[in-house]
């Protein structure tokens, strides 16, 4: 399985013509991870990212937490990364049930 990251709707459309099996796109949110972080794009671009991208899926990604998980949703993603929000809990387990409800509460 192969993904390719990307920040903006010109880099969805040149990582379509490589076939992934998915493509990241983000960051939506600020996110403590990169030295040099990338810009955020926020959620305006995700519902775009998903037509152009087609059958290809496309990963929310970036700074992604339960307080804005809803907000990624409404915008059209219906696959999301969250890593952060669950490695740095103590709560791990309540973590996971608790986006697992949002997530079936939309469908995903």
């Amino acid at each position: 399985m192969f993904g390719l990251s990307t920040h903006n709707l010109e880099q969805v459309k040149e990582a379509i013509q490589l076939r992934p099996d998915y493509i990241g796109f983000g960051p939506i949110f600020t996110t403590p991870t990169k030295t040099k972080p990338d810009t955020v794009i926020g959620t305006e671009m995700i519902q775009e990212a998903v037509k152009l991208a087609g059958d290809i899926p496309v990963i929310a990604i970036g700074g992604i937490n339960g307080e804005n998980l809803r907000h990624v949703l409404d915008a059209g993603a219906r696959n999301v990364c969250m890593v952060r929000y669950f490695m740095d809990s103590t709560h791990f387990e309540t973590r996971v049930k608790e986006t697992v409800k949002i997530l079936n509460d939309y469908g995903t």
